[in-house]
Formats: structure tokens, C-alpha cells, sequence
């Protein structure tokens, strides 16, 4: 993300998995034990869905993903209590598709069966993330360049925000 502040002192907020933690202000309202086996079963099952989506991706640096991948698993496991939503999940973590996000929840939801509201928000993307199938496949003649990294699935969170 490029500022375009001009020389001034940027304006903008930035995503929270950007902001240094100790300025981060509690503003969970909603929040649920989570026992340091839970943290364990919640991370195997973040890595193997992670790992689904990093197959699809074409991506001209390898070793990044790996980075990736462990930043998005720690970070979601040490925060594991207070992610509820999509929300959540784009907030705290650089998580860019509204379809990956969904699928996260859907672990969380398969743990700790507390995502109440996971099908609703489905319905309202108008996503089926209930298929094994469903990850999409991101065709990019040109993998160096990340802004053509998006598909139909992904480009339609920035509608959502």
C-alpha cells in the first residue's frame, strides 16, 4: 500500500495485523476459553487448511508461503479467543480473501463449534464454502505481480468493506 498523504503524516489506519501491539485497545466483546489443547488442534487444522489454499496459488517466492503460513497460524491461535467473524479474522491477520477468511472461520467453527453465524455469512458472500472442492484456482501469467493474485471469488470482499 502506497501513502498518499503527501509529506504529511499519513491519515490512514492501517489494518490492525499492521498496528503495534501494545497500542491494540481490547474491544472484544465476545470471547471464549481456549485450552492450550485446543490451541494445538487449532493449529494441525489451520496448517492443513492453509496449506489446501497455499497449493493453489502461484507464487514466484516459495519460502514466503512458509513465513505466511506460520504468521497466519501463531497469530490465530494466540488470538483464537476472540475471532468470531470475517471480520475478525481480516483485522488481526493479513488474510486478503473474504473466501479464505470463511474457510478459517470454518475451523474455528470445527473446534470450537461456536461460529453461530457461519452460514449466514456465507449467504450473504454468496459463497459455497461447504464443497472440499471449492478453493479457486488463481491462473496468473504473471506471478510477480501480486495485484493479479485476485479471481471473481476474492475481488468481491472489496465490496464488502
Amino acid at each position: 500500500m502506497t501513502c498518499k498523504c503527501s509529506n504529511t503524516k499519513c491519515v490512514a489506519t492501517p489494518p490492525k495485523f499492521e498496528q503495534d501491539p501494545s497500542n491494540e485497545t481490547e474491544e472484544t466483546t465476545v470471547s471464549r476459553p481456549v485450552s492450550d489443547t485446543d490451541k494445538d488442534d487449532l493449529k494441525s487444522a489451520l496448517e492443513e487448511c492453509i496449506d489446501m489454499m497455499m497449493v493453489e496459488l502461484n507464487v514466484f517466492a516459495q519460502d514466503n508461503l512458509v513465513e505466511y503460513k506460520q504468521q497466519i497460524v501463531n497469530g490465530l491461535s494466540q488470538h483464537a479467543h476472540k475471532i468470531f467473524t470475517i471480520k475478525d479474522v481480516t483485522d488481526y491477520f493479513p488474510v486478503f480473501c473474504v473466501y479464505h477468511a470463511m474457510k478459517i472461520l470454518e475451523v474455528f467453527n470445527y473446534i470450537f463449534g461456536d461460529i453461530t453465524n457461519l452460514d449466514t455469512m456465507i449467504d450473504l458472500v454468496g459463497l459455497d464454502c461447504k464443497s472440499e472442492t471449492s478453493i479457486p484456482v488463481v491462473e496468473s501469467h504473471r506471478p510477480y505481480e501480486y495485484e493479479h493474485f485476485s479471481d471473481s471469488l476474492c475481488d468481491a470482499e472489496s465490496d464488502m468493506y
